[in-house]
Parts: structure tokens; C-alpha cells; sequence
């Protein structure tokens, strides 16, 4: 006999201990999915809590130190990894801030004895949407769109480890993504290796450290999909064709894709430029979400207006060097909007003197990306 059958044997006590959620996650009918909100950088997501059916996967307690009820266990497959991904997870997440999110993965080993420290230590991964490779990502993103394997190191029987990067032959770059504000993304997960634990699921900015994102503990909040009803997304460079609606004109900063004022115009500084639009969505009450870019040279003011009236004002957060045009983002809530109403963003010039340039100091252009106007049945 194999040391894989004798092995099968060994290991028919523990999986009577989780074959009740087995054949009960085998059979749920699944009508909507929820969607976990990121905060602060960070989405949380305990593997247990998929609303998918779990198929081949189990839950399990049987070892401790995890978080949430419990975690999965990949039942299929075989433990050396071979095989077609089966039995896929979903988890589906919504960006607030805009950039790099690395994801990673709490997981380990459930090995029998005389079996190899690198088996049951992986699953698949892939992500559904509007993204692109992170800095220090894969070479391409066929490695993201597609399934490929990523792995907790050798786990064997001991502690609970972190995986972080994906592996095709041997090649083993980070899983780093660059999301876009506003949307809604969808991680699928699907089983590869037998007896691979996995706890809970992290996404989070590449500039918050492994250990303060890998503490929290606590999953983030969700909603469910079925509540978002509409959503429409203008772009300042392409959705709004009046770009000159204010004292001054805005101009397209191609290389960054937003609207911007040109600072080195003396006269011009310090005023509002005007972009407009027509709202051509259904009517209705809306959350209106701005993107715009952060300058260290000064702290930009901006309005948005329907049909002329205010309805909300922000001022970009003062930030250093390496932060310059980092994306930052602000929600007005329950704004009624009807089709054909006129949306319109404006922004300023200013200067916070801190940075010399030439007889004064260096000016922000009011620099912004785009305008989400999303409703959700709970709005």
C-alpha cells in the first residue's frame, strides 16, 4: 500500500468531523452575493463566510488560532496539487480608495505522516474587473485574470502562515493589484490542493505594513449585491464636455487622466475652473463619490453642484513629497439627481508656501479624475 492510501486511512477520523458542512455546503442555492466594503486601506474576508456553495470544501475547528468560527478545508483534489481547479469560492469586495492592494492569504497544511512539507499548501486565485498590476506585481495580468496558484510556504502540521505570492514554474512574484475607487471586484478561489486550510483573505494597501493589516481580526463590513441598483461613472477628461464653465478654464493632464488649472498663470490663481455634465441616469437619490489627486504644494478646494445648487465641498489633505497626487476621495450622500440635471465639479489653484519656486512658492492645480454617482437600495 501507498504511503498516500495508508495516509487516506489515517485521515478518515478527522474528515467524519467536517462531512456535515460538506454535504450541507454542497447544496445551498445561492441568489445573491455580499459585497465586503474596504476601510482604511483594508478589506477583510473570513473564507468561512462565502456565500458561495462550498462543494468540495469543509468547515473546520479542528486546529486552533483562527479567527471568525472556523475556516475551510480543501476536500478534493489530490494533496500533491495536481489537477483542474474545482469547487471555486467567491468573495466580493468594493474599493473606496484608489491604488495598490497586495493580497494574501491565511492558510496552512494539514499533512499525514511521511507526506512531503510542500503539499496541501496551495489553492487557485484569480480576480474578475476593472484593474491592473500593482508596482512589484506579475509580469503581466493573464496572472491575476486567470487561475493561478498561490501558496503558504511549507506549512507542514506547524503554524498558521501567510501566502503571498503566486508560483508558475518556479516564478514567484507578489499578487499586487492597482484598484480603482468605486468598484466592485470579485475574487475566485478554487480548490487545488487536498487538506489545504485556509482562514481568512486579505486585501490591502501596499503602503500599510504586513504585520498592522495582518492583525485585524475583525472582517470587514459588507453589503449585499442585490442593493446597488444603479451606477454611473464620468471621467473628467471624457464625460464632461464643458470644461469652462468657471472664472477659469481647466486643461487635460493626460499623463495623470484628470482635469487640471494651469498654476503658472498668475491672474488665474486662486480661482474656481468649472467642469459640466448632464446626469442622463434614471431619477432618483444618490451617492456622489469625487476622486481627485492630493499635491504637496498645496491643499485644493473643490464643489459639486446640481443644477447649480451646492451640494458638497472637500479640501484635499495636506501630504509630503512621496505622496504627491495620491488619490484621495470624498462621498455626498443622498443627493436627488433626475435625468437631465446638470452635474458640475469645480476646484481651485493654492498654495500652502512651503515649496520655493522661482520669486514665490509652487501652487496645486485642483487636479481631479472622475465622478461615481451610485444608489443603493439602503441609501
Amino acid at each position: 500500500m501507498s504511503i498516500l492510501e495508508k495516509n487516506k486511512l489515517k485521515g478518515k477520523g478527522f474528515y467524519n468531523s467536517v462531512i456535515l458542512f460538506f454535504l450541507l455546503g454542497s447544496t445551498l442555492s445561492i441568489f445573491s452575493q455580499k459585497v465586503y466594503v474596504e476601510k482604511d486601506g483594508i478589506v477583510m474576508m473570513e473564507a468561512e463566510n462565502t456565500t458561495s456553495p462550498l462543494g468540495k470544501w469543509g468547515v473546520s475547528t479542528h486546529f486552533n488560532n483562527y479567527s471568525g468560527t472556523g475556516y475551510i478545508e480543501y476536500l478534493g483534489g489530490e494533496v500533491t496539487g495536481v489537477g483542474a481547479a474545482e469547487s471555486p469560492l467567491i468573495y466580493r469586495f468594493k474599493i473606496l480608495q484608489a491604488g495598490d492592494y497586495a493580497l494574501q492569504v491565511r492558510g496552512r497544511s494539514r499533512l499525514l505522516k511521511g507526506e512531503e512539507r510542500d503539499w496541501a499548501n496551495d489553492a487557485w486565485f484569480r480576480v474578475e474587473g476593472d484593474y491592473t498590476v500593482g508596482v512589484n506585481g506579475p509580469k503581466d495580468i493573464s496572472w491575476m485574470q486567470n487561475n493561478t496558484k498561490l501558496f503558504v510556504g511549507r506549512g507542514g502540521n506547524g503554524k498558521w502562515g501567510w501566502g503571498t505570492n503566486y508560483d508558475k514554474k518556479h516564478v514567484q512574484p507578489k499578487a499586487i493589484f492597482k484598484f480603482k475607487a468605486g468598484e466592485i471586484y470579485t475574487l475566485i478561489m478554487s480548490g487545488r490542493s487536498k487538506r489545504f486550510n485556509v482562514d481568512r483573505i486579505l486585501f490591502f494597501k501596499t503602503t500599510i505594513e504586513n504585520h498592522v493589516a495582518r492583525a485585524n481580526v475583525t472582517e470587514s463590513e459588507s453589503i449585499n449585491d442585490d442593493e446597488i441598483t444603479e451606477k454611473y461613472t464620468y471621467l473628467a477628461i471624457k464625460d464632461f464636455a464643458n470644461i469652462n464653465a468657471g472664472e477659469v478654464h481647466y486643461y487635460k493632464d493626460k499623463v495623470r487622466k484628470a482635469l487640471a488649472i494651469k498654476a503658472s498663470v498668475v491672474v488665474d490663481r486662486d480661482k474656481f475652473a468649472k467642469a459640466e455634465t448632464i446626469f442622463t441616469g434614471k431619477d432618483g437619490a444618490y451617492n456622489i463619490t469625487l476622486n481627485t489627486l492630493a499635491e504637496f504644494d498645496g491643499e485644493c478646494t473643490y464643489h459639486v453642484f446640481v443644477n447649480k445648487y451646492l451640494v458638497g465641498t472637500y479640501q484635499n489633505s495636506a501630504v509630503n513629497k512621496d505622496n504627491d497626487y495620491k488619490k484621495e476621495q470624498v462621498i455626498f450622500k443622498n443627493i436627488k439627481i433626475n435625468q437631465g440635471d446638470a452635474i458640475a465639479v469645480s476646484s481651485n489653484t493654492h498654495t500652502n508656501g512651503l515649496i520655493p519656486e522661482g520669486n514665490g512658492t509652487a501652487w496645486a492645480r485642483g487636479r481631479w479624475e472622475s465622478l461615481l454617482i451610485t444608489t443603493f437600495k439602503n441609501n
